[in-house]
């Protein structure tokens, strides 16, 4: 993982991700159980439908991880990284109806905290030369107080 994202990063992030795992009841998944036989395996690639700052990526492994040990990830990138438009962010293998229970929940952390490292890219861009420096709050959503400081 990133050396930016810590041991307590992690520990907050597991307890998030279980939560939203239990939100989306994916062990009773309709869809994948009606679409997929337990033993079908898929490829899925995540794709950044817009340029962004990466942000979370060693979450889609550690949520993954969480769901089922036959799912294999492989990221493309760092947290840090600029992502442009069309880019795939990484591809997962494993069972079909265990990568769809996860699918939600990878894009949900990946939006949210990339969007906080975009938006504070753009913000540290329009201040650039100022001497103004952006720095984080502790205004942040309840439960995501260190993933959403480690975005910035």
């Amino acid at each position: 993982m990133n050396d930016n994202f810590t041991h307590e990063i992690e520990i907050s992030a597991r307890s998030l991700i279980k939560l939203a795992l239990e939100e989306d009841y994916t062990d009773n998944d309709v869809t994948g159980i009606a679409a997929f036989k337990n033993n079908e395996y898929c490829k899925v690639n995540v794709v950044a439908r817009e340029f962004l700052i990466a942000a979370g990526i060693p979450l889609i492994s550690l949520i993954y991880g969480l769901i089922d040990k036959n799912i294999s990830v492989k990221t493309f990138f760092d947290d840090g990284d600029k992502i442009k438009k069309n880019r795939v962010i990484a591809v997962i293998n494993g069972p079909a109806i265990s990568v769809l229970s996860g699918e939600r929940t990878v894009l949900n952390f990946i939006q949210r905290l990339s969007g906080i490292a975009t938006l504070t890219s753009k913000y540290v861009d329009e201040v650039s030369g100022t001497g103004v420096e952006i720095i984080d709050t502790r205004k942040t959503t309840p439960g995501w107080r260190l993933l959403e400081k480690y975005a910035v």
